[in-house]
């Protein structure tokens, strides 16, 4: 007899995966670029999925970012501007989900096309105390590119 483990999981989840959906809406907005004349790509779960870790991520909601990560979501997914759910979370000074996301294996040290890693982001925005704590983490200034 199958486990109603993940049913309920599954039922606990989805609802919170819809509301951060909807509220993240202009996350996903906001990542479109103004000079792609290219058709956007077909949804599937997994860009679903990045989308909600990104939503997720700029509200701070820690609990649903592991609970994705678990579930398989790409920890470095990106939006169409090349921001992961890091460079978001340190866009939305959410320094809780940033060590939640670091802790799940995200890469400290990738760069968007536009604002640079997520130390360039809290350097930027005058967030000394996550530039300090992505610095002792181990991220650089000068990381790799999302395409490399």
């Amino acid at each position: 007899m199958p486990s109603a483990a993940p049913a309920l999981y599954q039922s606990r989840l989805l609802p919170r995966i819809l509301r951060l959906l909807t509220a993240g809406a202009l996350v996903l907005f906001a990542g479109l670029s103004a000079t792609s004349a290219q058709e956007p790509a077909p949804v599937t779960p997994q860009s679903s999925a990045a989308t909600a870790l990104l939503a997720a991520a700029a509200a701070g909601d820690s609990a649903t970012v592991k609970s994705l990560v678990a579930a398989g979501t790409p920890v470095n997914a990106t939006d169409a501007l090349g921001r992961t759910a890091l460079m978001v979370a340190a866009k939305n000074h959410q320094v809780e989900t940033v060590k939640a996301l670091a802790a799940a294996g995200a890469d400290l040290n990738l760069e968007s096309r536009i604002e640079g890693s997520a130390l360039n982001i809290a350097e930027n925005d005058g967030n000394t105390g996550l530039a300090a704590w992505l610095l002792a983490a181990g991220a650089h200034s000068t990381g790799k590119s999302v395409g490399d």
